[in-house]
């Protein structure tokens, strides 16, 4: 039984913390996956698994929504209806699936909105970071280089 994602470096955004939370939660979902292929049901009517799948992904929005506000990230809002909006559709998904007894379609939905959500929201954040932290490394520079000239030209006074 394939992985349904394939966890590879084109799908890291370039945030330590971030793509290490990425890389478990796609563990997770094929976990999921390789259940629901073994028993060939919505996990026999066990929605444990996508409870904690939720729970996974609600421990890492937070992570993700607590360092955006931290970093007064400009595109806040937008990633956070992407998450909320998530929470919903999932939800449905879920929902058909038990009706249906077949996990895939919300399994190929969760799979399908995290390489989407990674590759647009997640890849803005990440770029928003590394230039915030360009910039605080650049103005550390120039405090570092400004500062012996103050104390010579202190000095000479």
């Amino acid at each position: 039984m394939a992985d349904i994602i394939t966890w590879t470096p084109s799908l890291e955004i370039g945030v330590r913390a971030i793509d290490a939370e990425h890389k478990h939660l796609i563990e997770f979902i094929n976990l999921v996956k390789a259940a629901s292929d073994r028993q060939r049901s919505i996990l026999n009517g066990d929605s444990r698994l996508f409870n904690d799948l939720k729970t996974l992904l609600q421990a890492h929005f937070e992570r993700e929504e607590d360092l955006m506000f931290g970093i007064d990230y400009p595109g806040v809002n937008t990633h956070l209806t992407a998450h909320s909006t998530l929470h919903s559709d999932l939800d449905s998904k879920i929902l058909e699936s038990e009706q249906t007894g077949d996990a895939d379609c919300a399994i190929s939905f969760i799979a399908t909105w995290m390489v989407e959500h990674m590759k647009t929201e997640d890849t803005k954040l990440a770029e928003f970071i590394k230039k915030k932290k360009d910039a605080n490394l650049k103005a550390a520079a120039a405090a570092k280089a400004a500062g012996p000239a103050k104390k010579v030209a202190a000095a000479k006074r």
